[in-house]
């Protein structure tokens, strides 16, 4: 038997069984329980996509969604350690790498801070030990994951304010899920543009008044553009190639000289 939210049951360390208020009982999907007894706000693509299928059947919808690219927040990562003088110059140093940021779609779970019924129902237990404010979707090496965040970090970005149906994100989602992480053709920045333009036509076939723009180079900030990050990336990659490939030569050839000086110095001797 399931629970009515077999996302989020969870277990105590004495057995007990805690769900959504509804009795859940030792009948509940064990990746839900797996996901809450461990506390973690990260769930694989298969808790993805049933947490997501639990806010669809409940009638939820995302009051918009946020494209955002994030980098290391020096400020916070060192401001307790001996190098916060030098942590200016630090973020204006990492500036350059803002095509090497992460990229990630984030959908709010509220309205005004506010978690309505649907998203409390599928939340359940969870929301009451950390009342997460978004749901994060995003590419790791791993694969695509789900995170619940309670805050929005900094970063770039492009927020949409609009009516954004689950189901709009579920078929980009698990079609997604199937391709393999890589670095060259399908990261990060690959899914989170894939699946905001899916939602956006998505939107639109369904002749929505309202819908997210379907052509994200036109809306997103410079810094972030997909066209010029994707280019700055593949020329980092054919740089990187090229002078590793250099490197290389460099060492062979001085290597042969090398070798070419010792069998002469012997020859010389032998005479």
């Amino acid at each position: 038997m399931l629970c009515s939210s077999p996302l989020m049951c969870t277990c105590s360390s004495e057995g007990a069984d805690y769900g959504g208020g509804d009795g859940c009982d030792s009948g509940c999907d064990p990746r839900g329980r797996r996901l809450l007894s461990s506390s973690s706000t990260k769930m694989d693509m298969d808790e993805l996509v049933l947490f997501i299928q639990t806010l669809e059947a409940g009638g939820w919808t995302f009051p918009g969604m946020i494209y955002q690219a994030r980098g290391i927040d020096f400020h916070s990562v060192l401001k307790e350690t001996r190098f916060r003088p030098v942590v200016p110059i630090i973020q204006w140093l990492s500036a350059p790498l803002v095509p090497f940021y992460h990229h990630q779609l984030l959908f709010p779970l509220g309205v005004n801070g506010t978690l309505l019924s649907p998203v409390q129902e599928a939340l359940g237990w969870w929301r009451v030990k950390h009342n997460p404010s978004y749901l994060t979707i995003h590419m790791t090496r791993e694969g695509i994951e789900g995170r619940l965040r309670s805050s929005v970090s900094k970063g770039y970005d492009f927020q949409y304010m609009g009516n954004i149906r689950p189901s709009w994100i579920l078929g980009t989602l698990v079609t997604m899920g199937k391709t393999d992480f890589s670095f060259l053709s399908w990261h990060c920045q690959h899914v989170g543009v894939r699946l905001f333009e899916d939602v956006a036509r998505e939107c639109t076939a369904e002749q929505m008044a309202k819908c997210p723009p379907t052509d994200v180079n036109a809306v997103f900030p410079k810094e972030i553009l997909p066209w010029l990050c994707l280019l700055c990336q593949k020329l980092a990659m054919l740089g990187l190639v090229l002078g590793t490939a250099t490197l290389a030569y460099k060492l062979l050839n001085n290597l042969k000289e090398r070798g070419a000086k010792r069998d002469a110095t012997e020859m010389l001797v032998g005479m």
